[in-house]
C-alpha cells in the first residue's frame, strides 16, 4: 500500500485523471487535501491517512502508533479551525455577543477536552448532558471525550454549532474532515 501526491488542476472542472502506480493500474481512491492545491491518490482509506499526514511509513505502525497520529493530526486541524472560527466571530461582531465563559472555552487550551471553567454560575461543568448553544462553533475531536476519555461526555449541539473530527479509525477521520469541508474524497469509476 502506498499513495502518490499530485496538483490539482486550476481548473476546479478540469478532467482529474488519476495517475498510474507501477502496474500501470489506476488508484482506486483520489483526495483532495486540506487547502484543495494538491491531491493523494491510493488504494485505501490507510493510503489518503498517510497522504494526510505525510508519513509514507504510516502503514507499517501498530494500530496504536497510527491512533495517536491521527489524534496528533485531529488536534491541529482541531486548533487551527477553531482558531479561523474565533476571527470570523470577531468580525463578524458575534463574538461579543458570547457570554465570557463562552468565549473560555472558544479561546482556551486544546490540549484537554473543551470545559466549562469553575465559578461560572450560568453552566457548571460538562458532565452530563450539556449542549453547547453558542451560535458560533465549537470544533471537537471526538477522542477528547467518552468512551476513550472516561469521564469526560460528549459535547452536543445544535443547529450543525458542534464541529467534530473523529480520528478513531481511518475511515471515520477521512468522513469527519470531508463533512467539515477540509478535504474531499474522489472514488474511481470503472
Amino acid at each position: 500500500m502506498s499513495f502518490v501526491v499530485t496538483r490539482a488542476p486550476r481548473d476546479p472542472k478540469a478532467a482529474l485523471p488519476p495517475p498510474r502506480g507501477g502496474a500501470g493500474e489506476t488508484w482506486a481512491l483520489g483526495m483532495y487535501l486540506p487547502g484543495f492545491h494538491d491531491l493523494a491518490w491510493g488504494e485505501s482509506a490507510a493510503d489518503l491517512v498517510a497522504a494526510l499526514l505525510g508519513d509514507p511509513d504510516y502503514e507499517t505502525k501498530t494500530e496504536h502508533e497510527r491512533l495517536v497520529a491521527r489524534i496528533l493530526r485531529s488536534l491541529r486541524l482541531q486548533v487551527a479551525i477553531q482558531a479561523q472560527v474565533n476571527a470570523t466571530a470577531m468580525l463578524t461582531g458575534d463574538w461579543a455577543a458570547l457570554q465570557e465563559w463562552e468565549r473560555h472555552v472558544l479561546s482556551g487550551p486544546r490540549h484537554i477536552a473543551p470545559n466549562m471553567p469553575d465559578g461560572f454560575p450560568t453552566r457548571p461543568h460538562f458532565s452530563g448532558a450539556d449542549v453547547w448553544d453558542a451560535r458560533t462553533p465549537l470544533v471537537c475531536v471526538t477522542t477528547a471525550c467518552e468512551p476513550l476519555n472516561p469521564g469526560v461526555p460528549p459535547i452536543l449541539g445544535k443547529d450543525d454549532n458542534v464541529w467534530v473530527i473523529d480520528p478513531v479509525d481511518d475511515e471515520s477521520l477521512l468522513g469527519s474532515l470531508q463533512d467539515l469541508g477540509l478535504i474531499q474524497i474522489l472514488t474511481r469509476v470503472p
